[in-house]
């Protein structure tokens, strides 16, 4: 009798987590392990742009485009960030509020709106550069040539997967 009230509970068992989806382990979910490496990693840098310029990670990655390359629409932000249009439209009002960046009309179409980073905006641009060049450093200095050489091709793959219509970044490779 204990050996069918055994068997019972098992084909039970069986029965009840058939129909449950298959368990996801995050510590072995590549997109939550390059989530969660990637705000480590940002959480340095975000030690100098939010306590001593108090920018929100928002507004320092649209700094960080503007400072990259001027004369760019809010479109043209929010494809390069991959962020959505209302938050980048939120971002620029703040930052421009705040005089770090500017937004001028196109001289060559009316109708777009360019924006670049103000004399302030560029100042703290140029303070938090180099802080973060030096920090992005030190994390690559872990590697060997050959590591880091890897790590590049395999980052290019994943973005060629990730976004197979377009690059997501501009390495200055053809």
């Amino acid at each position: 009798m204990a050996s069918c009230s055994a068997a019972i509970t098992v084909c039970y068992i069986q029965v009840m987590t058939a129909s449950l989806p298959p368990h996801l382990r995050l510590d072995d979910f590549l997109p939550f392990r390059l989530a969660v490496l990637s705000n480590a990693i940002s959480g340095r840098i975000r030690r100098i742009y939010a306590e001593e310029f108090n920018l929100s990670v928002w507004e320092w990655r649209v700094l960080a485009i503007l400072g990259d390359g001027a004369g760019l629409t809010s479109t043209e932000v929010s494809a390069r960030a991959i962020m959505d249009k209302p938050l980048v439209s939120r971002t620029v009002a703040s930052l421009l509020q705040r005089g770090l960046i500017s937004r001028k009309a196109d001289p060559k179409d009316k109708r777009r709106a360019m924006l670049s980073l103000t004399p302030s905006g560029g100042e703290i641009y140029a303070a938090i550069v180099p802080r973060a060049v030096a920090i992005e450093k030190e994390f690559l200095s872990a590697f060997s040539e050959t590591q880091l050489a890897d790590l590049d091709t395999v980052l290019g793959q994943l973005a060629r997967i990730a976004s197979p219509g377009r690059p997501l970044w501009d390495r200055g490779q053809s």
